[in-house]
């Protein structure tokens, strides 16, 4: 996971534009991923279920997939 979030952060525009599409809540999830926080501890923080965490992030790392060129 940290590997494809590398090469979406070199993409520049088109993927700082789908972030901040994202609601602030993924943003939020997404952000304590990259700093290197576990699923549960995610959770935890922002007072979610698992699941809550795992779907947002599956979701928001579909939307930043879909805004990287070819």
């Amino acid at each position: 996971m940290r590997r494809a979030i590398r090469h979406i952060v070199k993409i520049g525009k088109p993927y700082q534009e789908a972030f901040a599409a994202l609601d602030p809540i993924s943003q939020q999830v997404m952000e304590l991923a990259w700093d290197g926080l576990l699923n549960d501890r995610i959770a935890l923080r922002l007072g979610l279920s698992v699941t809550e965490v795992e779907t947002r992030m599956a979701d928001a790392l579909v939307a930043l997939h879909r805004a990287t060129p070819p």
